[in-house]
């Protein structure tokens, strides 16, 4: 009776039932021919290249195992043949998300490719990826309204981490769209950690790096909301290259640091009474629209 119940009800109606607003949408394709569930887009979240580096700067492309070969990179970049194409690609895809009439877009900074996810030796550093992100941003953003709110979200990756304050400084002083800021994804901060144990001392953290932002703290817009209490994985996993590195295993190890579950206690409502953000995303794993009615409104509940 359930199932029918939710098969029966439109999405809008199923989200205002658990006290959802608005959705933000996951936009990977460079475009899209029928747009859908705009009256509920509150949000876009831009596609994401985990590893790019390499292809913008012009270099070979790295072995990694068998996962990204020579021709489905090829598809990886949307066909582009070179730098320049592939950041023409970008700009037409920020057009293509403006047709979902969102309030903000949200763009990954990281860099990381299938093999350094694994050994953590990365090929390049934070600022090497804050410094080319900023570059293709600046380019492909010309033209961007200035209503349209230009958030840019943390990872664990090399890039965005938020735990050095001169370094978000750096980067949001040199993007030049005036309208900018930062989703703060919890998850993604708490693999920074592998010390955290509990959500109490996971909000303990994530609220002392904002809070070394200093000034700009006022940058956090948005939050995706869950929790990744990823320590023991973090801790015990070999830094080395699985023999079958397929994306399988890659897929399976990726999700074992990053848990997107949602909030067991009431440690989640500390955090947005401190942050009060604008914005909040309970971005959850889950694999049915039952799933995820129940487990938003878990994490709802304890937000109260």
């Amino acid at each position: 009776m359930y199932e029918q119940e939710i098969a029966d009800k439109s999405l809008g109606d199923l989200l205002h039932s658990i006290g959802i607003d608005g959705i933000e949408q996951f936009i990977y394709e460079e475009t899209t021919k029928e747009i859908k569930h705009r009256d509920l887009t509150v949000g876009v979240h831009l596609k994401y290249w985990p590893y790019w580096l390499d292809f913008y700067l012009g270099k070979s492309h790295k072995e990694l195992g068998n996962t990204i070969t020579n021709k489905s990179l090829n598809s990886y970049f949307w066909g582009a043949a070179n730098p320049e194409e592939w950041v023409k690609k970008i700009e037409k895809h920020f057009a293509n998300a403006l047709r979902y009439e969102p309030e903000y877009l949200v763009w990954h900074v990281a860099e990381a490719n299938n093999k350094t996810i694994f050994t953590y030796d990365f090929d390049y550093n934070s600022k090497e990826v804050l410094d080319n992100t900023i570059e293709i941003i600046n380019r492909v953003t010309k033209n961007l309204p200035e209503h349209i709110l230009l958030l840019f979200e943390n990872l664990w990756w090399p890039g965005l981490t938020l735990l050095d304050p001169q370094e978000v400084d750096y980067f949001f002083s040199r993007i030049n769209h005036p309208n900018k800021g930062i989703m703060l994804d919890t998850g993604h901060l708490m693999n920074t950690n592998m010390d955290l144990c509990t959500e109490k001392e996971a909000v303990e953290f994530i609220k002392k790096v904002v809070g070394n932002l200093g000034s700009n703290v006022n940058l956090v817009k948005g939050l995706h909301l869950s929790t990744s209490l990823s320590g023991d994985y973090l801790r015990s996993f070999k830094r080395v290259v699985p023999e079958n590195c397929d994306m399988g295993r890659v897929w399976e190890h990726v999700t074992n640091i990053d848990r997107h579950q949602p909030f067991q206690t009431s440690a989640c409502k500390e955090l947005l009474e401190t942050i009060r953000p604008k914005y909040v995303n309970h971005e959850l794993a889950y694999n049915t629209i039952k799933e995820m009615l129940s487990l938003v409104s878990k994490q709802l509940n304890n937000c109260k």
